[in-house]
């Protein structure tokens, strides 16, 4: 069984880009010169990890549109200077890219990084959802408290038991 095309979209002015991946097979590539240009993929959510020319401090934020556009798609920054990778991953970038490098090389291992951690954070998600489940589905009281002997967590039941919901026991 073979399985489907990682789909890429890179955001950026550089031709050379969707040359050097075009030669990959397991890719399907969609450029756009700016996130304007890309609504239709980011509507309908169909990247699997974003390629973002930053070449300068400015561009930066478009990192942050296309986080808040693909919430749990990461974002590999190309940037041209360090201070702008600092910049980049400061607005959300999962990882940067130095233009000018081995290219092929740094992407595919930074396309592989950022990869692993989509699929990282799904994992995460999942298990977090199971045990959310376990944990309402038991009839005993269940509560965490912080450092401060806040309420941190509460299930259903434990709420219950003393007179409250969950949500009026958070915090206090």
């Amino acid at each position: 069984m073979q399985s489907r095309k990682v789909r890429i979209l890179f955001v950026g002015d550089n031709p050379a880009f969707q040359s050097h991946c075009g030669t990959a097979d397991s890719f399907d590539i969609h450029c756009a010169k700016t996130v304007e240009d890309c609504a239709e993929w980011l509507r309908e959510g169909a990247a699997d990890l974003v390629v973002a020319q930053a070449c300068n401090l400015r561009d930066a934020p478009h990192v942050t549109d296309l986080r808040h556009a693909l919430p749990g798609v990461p974002v590999i920054a190309v940037v041209a200077a360090a201070d702008t990778a600092a910049a980049a991953l400061r607005a959300g970038a999962h990882g940067c890219l130095l233009s000018g490098t081995d290219g092929m090389a740094a992407l595919l291992h930074a396309l592989r990084a950022g990869l692993e951690r989509k699929r990282a954070d799904a994992q995460r998600l999942k298990l977090a959802d199971h045990i959310q489940v376990l944990l309402e589905s038991t009839s005993a009281g269940l509560h965490g408290a912080d450092a401060n002997g806040r309420c941190t967590f509460v299930n259903r039941a434990g709420a219950e038991m003393l007179g409250y919901r969950p949500e009026e026991m958070l915090g206090q």
